[in-house]
């Protein structure tokens, strides 16, 4: 998304704070003719509800206020999680440096001495805003790019779940088959060494179908866990595989798994 299409119907909303209501009308009437929204506070404590009830895109505060100073007011505006991103410029007579390293130092954005040129107003004010409007931009990106990241996290568990649910049923249908072959076989109540032969025939069917996961695009990690065999012990059937082909498999029957 560009600054095109991030562009509002609404115009821009400045908050201008002032205990002097003439400057507020003079600040009012510059911003308007430049397109901007206005809202006025002539104190700190309407200024803070102004926040709260408005969408405010920048603060223009004034330091020296009737209820409180604005360096203050400027930090608690930073410090609220909901007003930090606001930049705020303060408009004061204060020409020293040490004042104007107190306004930066609390999070203001600019400085500007009062009196001060309408040009050079509308100019700051224009480039806070393009750089509000960028760091915006940024977010949502990384919102998106954050929830990308979270749905292909889901996806690949997703997958990854499928495979392993999809080989263990088959493992089980494949398992109870062979054991309903190793009765059909018998034809009696089976014994002892009937049940040995079943067993063998399911290490045997275990080891088989492991190996042909693998050859099937499984990874080895997947069919272990759902083997609950070490890998260490499946890469040693795909190593007799590959050796004497199923004939070692079967063969490998009296090692146990």
């Amino acid at each position: 998304m560009n600054s095109t299409e991030i562009n509002r119907i609404q115009p821009y909303c400045i908050l201008a704070v002032d205990d002097d209501p003439r400057i507020l009308n003079v600040t009012e009437t510059i911003l308007v003719s430049e397109g901007y929204s206005v809202v006025q506070a002539l104190s700190i404590a309407e200024a803070e509800r102004k926040l709260q009830e408005r969408s405010i895109d920048l603060v223009l505060l004034d330091v020296m206020l009737s209820d409180g100073d604005g360096f203050s007011f400027c930090k608690s505006i930073k410090e609220n999680a909901d007003t930090r991103d606001v930049p705020v410029i303060l408009l004061t007579a204060l020409d020293t440096l040490d004042s104007k390293v107190r306004g930066l130092d609390v999070g203001a954005s600019d400085y500007l001495v009062k009196p001060f040129l309408k040009k050079e107003l509308q100019a700051r004010i224009r480039s806070h805003l393009r750089e509000r409007e960028f760091a915006q931009e940024l977010k949502m990106l990384y919102a998106y790019e954050k929830q990308h990241a979270q749905q292909v996290g889901i996806l690949n568990k997703l997958t990854t779940d499928f495979h392993y649910q999809s080989l263990q049923k088959y493992l089980l249908n494949l398992i109870e088959s062979s054991i309903v072959r190793g009765m059909r076989r018998t034809k009696k109540t089976p014994t002892q060494k009937d049940l040995v032969s079943v067993r063998s025939q399911l290490r045997y069917e275990k080891r088989r179908t492991a190996v042909e996961a693998v050859r099937n695009g499984e990874s080895a990690s997947t069919v272990a866990r759902v083997m609950k065999v070490p890998l260490r012990t499946l890469f040693s059937w795909i190593a007799r595989y590959r050796l004497g082909g199923e004939q070692a498999l079967q063969e490998g029957r009296r090692s146990g798994r």
